[in-house]
């Protein structure tokens, strides 16, 4: 009798911890960040896919500056925005903001973490299935030769961006 109710507790807490550290998992899908930031590269291909009226995708991959709101402690961060073909120009201007210091609002989204290396390439197939090569997905914008081709790469989705007001050392804004 005894041996069965510390059975029962053994069970039972083993049950309460797992689902502590499911629930811990699934939370992390909706955590908002803010960051500071420059874009170092984008998925050039999945940019030449977006030919359609359905909502589209860019995947940028941003070195972070400084965490504003939020933790996180990767130096890069994947960022997939999704938009509509009305947003074209958006994303341009997000583009060739390249240098610029962007402000980003993001939600982490842990199930499309990924290593820089499964991102470079793709593998192409001819449509009987045949192996052509590799082409190269990501287009460096500016640092991308800097990250180490493991590194993983916590994803977040793109709420929001704004251009940062850049301080010179007097603290009167630039640009």
């Amino acid at each position: 009798m005894r041996i069965t109710a510390l059975l029962v507790i053994a069970i039972t807490s083993i049950a309460f911890l797992h689902s502590r550290s499911v629930a811990q998992v699934d939370s992390s899908v909706d955590t908002q960040l803010e960051v500071a930031g420059a874009i170092v590269a984008y998925d050039g291909f999945v940019a030449a896919t977006n030919t359609t009226f359905a909502p589209r995708q860019q995947i940028l991959i941003v070195r972070v500056d400084k965490v504003l709101k939020g933790f996180e402690i990767s130096r890069y961060l994947k960022v997939v925005y999704e938009y509509f073909q009305s947003d074209d120009e958006l994303v341009k201007a997000l583009l060739s903001a390249r240098k610029e210091s962007l402000t980003f609002v993001l939600s982490r989204d842990a199930r499309c973490d990924s290593t820089l290396a499964e991102m470079m390439f793709i593998e192409l197939e001819a449509l009987d299935g045949t192996y052509i090569g590799k082409q190269r997905k990501l287009k460096d914008l500016d640092g991308l030769d800097q990250i180490p081709e493991y590194t993983k790469l916590p994803c977040y989705n793109l709420t929001s961006y704004t251009k940062r007001k850049l301080l010179n050392a007097k603290g009167v804004v630039q640009g």
